[in-house]
């Protein structure tokens, strides 16, 4: 679903938006992917698309694989005896 995909974005957006909003008023930045004051916005922003593109592939490739295991019946092994 897509949809569900995409409110898995929301929270890594949003914490994103406020990381980028905070440094700028404090002049820190806790990751090197999102320090505009070495880096600038054009490169920060193309490294967190880049970010964003990886996860959302990330998911969806756990959600198909959960959707294969779902449509084969397979059983999840439990990894506690």
């Amino acid at each position: 679903n897509v949809q569900t995909l995409l409110y898995c974005l929301i929270y890594p957006v949003v914490y994103l938006a406020y990381t980028l909003i905070r440094g700028s008023f404090i002049d820190f930045y806790p990751y090197p992917l999102v320090a505009v004051n070495k880096l600038g916005y054009g490169k920060v922003l193309l490294n967190s698309a880049l970010l964003v593109l990886f996860f959302l592939g990330l998911a969806y490739l756990f959600a198909a694989f959960a959707n294969w295991r779902y449509k084969n019946n397979q059983p999840v092994k439990s990894l506690i005896a």
